[in-house]
């Protein structure tokens, strides 16, 4: 293979301008060349003479010149042993600890069941009761409201049993309507004391045991109202709460006598909600009654997620921002991998918000304004 031909760059003899060098190079016609090699000559000064030969220069045709070659090489530089074995130690600490960490969160920080703490303050009903079980089927923010389950687990301080069925009168079970449970259009909503009961206990089926009847079981849908919250709208997302009361009693059939009722269990959970029971404090419960409070907000997981995906999407717009004013405004040349990585990476962080557990649609909630760049 023959060698490339040589380009001469001549600046001046070396009588009028001794200072000047020639600079004879290879012209290549590929880039993909991995080697150059450059041809050097200028005048040498008397102390180089010798120092000249020691080092391998040769004189050039023109006395008094002395060359030498230098050569280039685009090859990467291989890693030292102590770079390449950081680079294996981050690789396998970030494949270990990522997946860690992940479930360690999601045990941790997971939206836990529904428990009801008790009565609290009040004073238990002394005569037959009723013992529920409700279990937290779902609640939506955005349509307000949250459906539970209510089972009948049976009665205490009753005489009720399969010896003596002359005692298992029947029972009417009476919810707030105002918190949406029965209501229909032939129904006024009031505030007036419910007279229609929302379930029927057939206490004789029960303490027999018959296995034709119903279950007695039944659902309420109650309603998310917060007069007292100031964050009980979704332009707080994720940090909004709401509020849903639970009243309901019961009364024998017959003789309209008072049945306690009494919230013996509670299981369930909303999806990617926490739930907190309570009582209100500032007004009296009568006896055999039940009064509670459920305060829904959103999962520590759930605002964890939202708060690292908004400040990436953040982050990763800021250095998009960045390169753009120093290529447009300053002029500074990019390389394309510097651009590939920000762009494609903010196109994938718009799907994040689809991902965000109960998000409202579109922006304008305190966690949409971070995504206002994309959306435009």
């Amino acid at each position: 293979m023959s060698a490339p031909p040589l380009r001469q760059l001549t600046f001046a003899s070396p009588a009028e301008q001794p200072s000047r060098e020639i600079i004879e190079s290879p012209v290549h016609d590929s880039e993909d060349v991995a080697q150059s090699s450059t041809t050097l000559a200028r005048p040498a000064r008397p102390n180089e003479l010798k120092r000249g030969r020691d080092r391998g220069l040769t004189q050039n045709s023109q006395p008094g010149w002395w060359s030498f070659q230098t050569k280039s090489t685009t090859a990467p530089r291989p890693l030292s042993p102590t770079r390449l074995k950081w680079w294996l130690a981050i690789c396998a600490a970030f494949a270990i600890l990522a997946p860690a960490i992940s479930i360690v969160m999601g045990w941790t920080l997971h939206a836990r069941e529904m428990t009801y703490p008790g009565p609290g303050n009040i004073t238990l009903f002394p005569g037959r009761t009723l013992e529920f079980e409700a279990v937290l089927i779902s609640a939506d923010p955005k349509a307000g409201s949250m459906k539970v389950d209510w089972r009948i687990l049976g009665e205490k301080n009753s005489q009720c049993d399969a010896d003596n069925l002359g005692a298992c009168t029947e029972v009417s079970v009476f919810f707030d309507t105002a918190d949406g449970t029965h209501s229909t259009q032939e129904e006024i909503l009031s505030s007036d004391r419910p007279t229609r009961p929302l379930f029927k206990f057939n206490a004789t089926a029960f303490a027999i045991g018959d296995l034709t009847a119903r279950v007695p079981t039944f659902r309420t849908q109650l309603a998310l109202f917060s007069p007292e919250f100031d964050q009980s709208s979704l332009l707080f997302y994720p940090f909004d709460s709401y509020l849903a009361e639970i009243i309901f009693f019961a009364e024998e059939e017959a003789t309209n006598a008072t049945v306690g009722v009494e919230i013996a269990r509670t299981r369930g959970i909303a999806v990617g909600l926490e739930t907190h029971f309570g009582h209100r404090g500032s007004i009296t419960i009568p006896p055999g009654l039940v009064e509670a409070t459920i305060t829904l907000s959103r999962s520590r997981l759930v605002k964890v997620y939202c708060i690292v995906a908004t400040v990436a999407v953040w982050f990763i717009t800021l250095i998009l921002v960045l390169v753009m004013i120093t290529t447009v405004f300053f002029g500074f040349k990019q390389r394309g991998e510097v651009l590939l990585v920000p762009v494609a990476t903010l196109f994938a962080f718009t799907q994040l918000r689809q991902s965000m557990p109960g998000a409202p649609d579109g922006f304008g909630d305190i966690m949409g304004m971070p995504y206002s760049p994309n959306d435009v």
